[in-house]
């Protein structure tokens, strides 16, 4: 299937096509139609709609996508866009071709899996999914693509009438694409892709032993981290989880393999149990923590859960938090019979000096002089 996208603009409007064999989607092509802005409005839609139709005419797409319009409370900004808009659907419709029509938010959960990504992360994806060895240019040429991806992921693309080119209201989340099964709401994710293509995922011990055999359905809440050479995605089993890499990562010199390290160490409970108690000692048996990592991460954890109120992990009970038991002070009989085997006696010897006292109401002192005298030894 060969697959036009449209990113409408009266100044530039972007354009891509893609094709998916055997559920591999390549890139074919993609441009940039650019207007004058000192050209009569006629003549700017005239030769927007020109050469969409060469590109038609060019890549025999099967099908068309374009994005519509969703600009808030700016009605002003919408209308040459709207023109444009305008003009591509009547090239589209003379070539003869089915046109779906996605919302921003619906291509960006479709691309990236929220739909509150920004330009470069639809960039980076786009390349990512048409295996380009570079990110597409300008961004409406990216943004074109990503129709195009979106169209390709949709279960069912409905082509929309021409006179709903304008959206004032969020869509339906319900009606979202959904390339990632079970996935609804702009921070959960699913791991299984339609087109054959997926994401990898960093997750900690504790979600991998949640997870189910190959092949099963899995629902994870995500946290995605932008790099300059990287985009790295994370899953969790539960909010309480992410919530907690959150707080980890929070803390200066902890990273998202640290963090994924402590969680794979504790659960959430345990490790905030922890974190109140102070225990640094149990902080530093964490793969790759020492003890001033470990008692950094209790200052500054500590402090944060102080303030957050509202976060309490719910398999951490307040006022029941596992504090470190003390060790049981050692009694009077303990302390003579340690005394009488270092000075060389033999443990049947010390059993035998110290038989018939319990060490109550008793000094160490006199305890030792009287198991010394019953040994033949003045105290």
């Amino acid at each position: 299937m060969v697959i036009l996208g449209i990113d409408p603009g009266l100044a530039h409007t972007g354009w891509g096509i893609i094709e998916e064999r055997r559920g591999e989607v390549r890139c074919r092509a993609y441009g940039c139609i650019e207007t004058s802005a000192g050209s009569p409005l006629a003549v700017r839609l005239s030769h927007i709609a020109r050469d969409l139709k060469g590109v038609v005419e060019r890549y025999r797409p099967d099908t068309a996508a374009i994005e519509s319009i969703y600009f808030g409370a700016n009605v002003r900004s919408a209308i040459p866009t709207a023109h444009a808009r305008g003009a591509a659907l009547v090239a589209l419709s003379e070539c003869a071709l089915e046109i779906g029509e996605y919302t921003p938010m619906q291509i960006k959960q479709a691309v990236v899996g929220t739909g509150a990504a920004d330009k470069r992360q639809v960039a980076y994806m786009v390349r990512t999914l048409t295996q380009l060895d570079h990110d597409p240019h300008p961004d409406h040429a990216a943004d074109a693509l990503a129709c195009a991806i979106c169209t390709l992921t949709s279960a069912a693309p409905a082509p929309s009438p021409a006179a709903s080119s304008i959206n004032r209201e969020e869509p339906d989340t319900d009606d979202l694409p959904a390339p990632w099964n079970a996935c609804r709401g702009h921070d959960e994710f699913c791991c299984r892709r339609r087109v054959g293509r997926g994401f990898e995922l960093g997750i900690s011990g504790s979600t991998a032993a949640t997870l189910p055999t190959p092949g099963g359905e899995v629902r994870l809440y995500t946290r995605m981290q932008v790099r300059e050479d990287a985009m790295m995605l994370f899953g969790f089993a539960s909010k309480d989880e992410r919530t907690m890499f959150d707080r980890l990562v929070s803390v200066s010199g902890v990273g998202p393999r640290l963090a994924l390290a402590v969680l794979s160490t504790y659960t959430v409970g345990q490790l905030y149990s922890l974190v109140m108690a102070e225990d640094d000692k149990g902080m530093a048996k964490v793969p790759g923590v020492g003890k001033k990592t470990a008692q950094r991460l209790i200052l500054e954890l500590k402090s944060t859960f102080a303030k957050d109120k509202g976060f309490v992990p719910v398999d951490a009970i307040p006022g029941q938090v596992a504090m470190p038991v003390p060790a049981a002070a050692p009694s009077a009989i303990d302390d003579a019979r340690a005394a009488l085997l270092s000075m060389g006696f033999s443990p049947q010897e010390t059993e035998v000096a110290l038989s018939g006292y319990d060490g109550q109401d008793m000094r160490v002192e006199d305890l030792l002089g009287a198991a010394l005298k019953r040994l033949g030894m003045d105290a």
